[in-house]
């Protein structure tokens, strides 16, 4: 037969073997972390019942190695996002907001310029649709990447992928 202290110890060792399983697999389950969006701009204009910010003047928008500039950008977010509100000190200072709630896409307009790692472009309109990590310019969009410069009336940037889609299309290639 079996001790009462021997049952404690088995008892106890599986209770901490099923909540450290608990543990890890929680930890699995969770979302990856998605990098932040750094915004600046001279203006912020909170418009919460639309569920979107407008920036304006001088507006920089930074994730990893993507930036992106523009005279104006609207923020949009995605309905259920992770958090409720803005962070309160974006909100005092209207300079700078690190996402606190899900990014839907921005709208970006006014002498837009976009890099990505050796690739620039730019067009007068700008759509970054987040979770398809996609950019789409238009408004005579223009894309630099090495000796090729690339223009037409439409040009899609896949950021993960590292590839574009450009409708009526022009090249120029330098040698």
């Amino acid at each position: 037969m079996s001790s009462p202290i021997l049952i404690s110890k088995r008892l106890f060792s599986i209770s901490l073997g099923l909540i450290t399983g608990l543990w890890i697999f929680q930890g699995l389950a969770q979302e990856p972390a998605t990098p932040p969006i750094s915004i600046t701009s001279e203006h912020m204009m909170v418009r919460n019942l639309e569920n979107h910010v407008v920036f304006e003047g001088n507006v920089h928008v930074q994730k990893e190695d993507f930036q992106m500039d523009a005279d104006q950008m609207t923020v949009n977010f995605a309905s259920g996002g992770r958090g409720d509100t803005l962070p309160a000190d974006a909100l005092q200072t209207n300079r700078s907001v690190t996402e606190k709630r899900s990014v839907s896409t921005i709208d970006a307009s006014g002498h837009v310029k976009i890099i990505k790692g050796d690739r620039r472009a730019t067009s007068q309109i700008a759509v970054y649709d987040q979770v398809a990590e996609k950019v789409t310019l238009t408004g005579n969009p223009v894309s630099w990447e090495k000796d090729y410069k690339v223009s037409g009336t439409k040009i899609t940037i896949f950021l993960k992928e590292n590839r574009s889609l450009v409708e009526g299309s022009s090249v120029l290639i330098q040698p």
